[in-house]
């Protein structure tokens, strides 16, 4: 997580301003977004929840949190993710 493709995300997110968390907190939101996606993981696993509706949940409070308005949240968690690089 910390060194990974959801850090650089977050801070690319934070630079451009997208984000309403100041750069100094990034290591700060790490936490909350691992965890949330702990949790959805967890609800998978014990059969409350399909994996696709605890993605986008995860997704969308994720994306709430870090200051995107709820009705975008919500259509951006929605969507199919691109798919991995080749290689």
């Amino acid at each position: 997580m910390l060194s990974g493709a959801p850090m650089k995300d977050l801070a690319e997110g934070i630079a451009s301003g997208r984000y309403d968390v100041s750069e100094s907190k990034a290591l700060s939101v790490a936490g909350p977004i691992s965890g949330t996606t702990v949790s959805a993981m967890g609800m998978v696993l014990d059969g409350h929840q399909g994996w696709r509706e605890a993605d986008s949940t995860a997704a969308e409070l994720i994306l709430r949190a870090l200051g995107i308005a709820p009705d975008e949240a919500q259509h951006l968690a929605a969507m199919d993710l691109p798919a991995p690089p080749e290689g």
